[in-house]
């Protein structure tokens, strides 16, 4: 019986870069749409720096953040921005890898299930997964969310880019790949005393 692999969505299997950074652009005044460069906001979201806020402290604009976090919450997910997602290169060849291995679960947050599954399925990559979990924003742990679905085994692992992917092995006490493909850095780690992570550059090289 193989082990269960559970595995996180957004910048561990595809790249969501160009889509925040594009919704990030439709939401800046016109003779503001190219302060940043799209390497230049990541750099911010890897620091974990609300983007928004940087933009009215460095620019003296009068963004209201309440409403642009609305905008993103309800608008983001949305047909047109899911489309800016590219899978990563090595993403196939690495789901096929994995799934020799293990059971794959995605484990997503995400506010829509149906246009994650959408996704999947335009990226054709909807068959590595025994199942798929959606988690809304802000809602439950990701580890409650397995805990409720299945029995954890020691020999399971969670594969995510953030903190929620780390908490999440923390809580079931299981390995935890942590990779640098997506919206965190390494620094992240020094918050988390944890042997069980590993750090890698993406899913090929677990």
């Amino acid at each position: 019986m193989k082990n269960k692999c559970f595995i996180d969505f957004d910048g561990t299997i595809v790249s969501n870069k160009k889509r925040l950074y594009r919704f990030f652009q439709d939401c800046l005044p016109i003779n503001y749409k190219d302060a940043l460069s799209e390497d230049e906001f990541w750099s911010l979201k890897r620091l974990k720096i609300n983007e928004f806020i940087w933009m009215n402290e460095t620019f003296g604009l009068s963004l209201d953040i309440e409403s642009c976090i609305k905008r993103k919450k309800n608008e983001v997910e949305n047909e047109y921005y899911l489309g800016f997602d590219e899978l990563f290169e090595y993403s196939k060849t690495s789901l096929m890898n994995l799934k020799n291995k293990y059971i794959l679960y995605l484990i997503s947050r995400r506010s829509k299930e149906k246009s994650l599954k959408e996704e999947l399925i335009r990226l054709g990559i909807m068959d590595f997964f025994e199942d798929v979990l959606v988690i809304a924003h802000n809602d439950k742990s990701k580890s409650s969310v397995i805990k409720g679905y299945c029995d954890v085994l020691e020999n399971d692992i969670v594969v995510g880019d953030t903190e929620d992917d780390i908490e999440c092995g923390r809580d079931l006490n299981i390995l935890t790949y942590f990779v640098l493909s997506g919206i965190r850095d390494r620094w992240i780690l020094k918050k988390y005393l944890n042997k069980k992570i590993l750090c890698v550059n993406s899913i090929k090289d677990i």
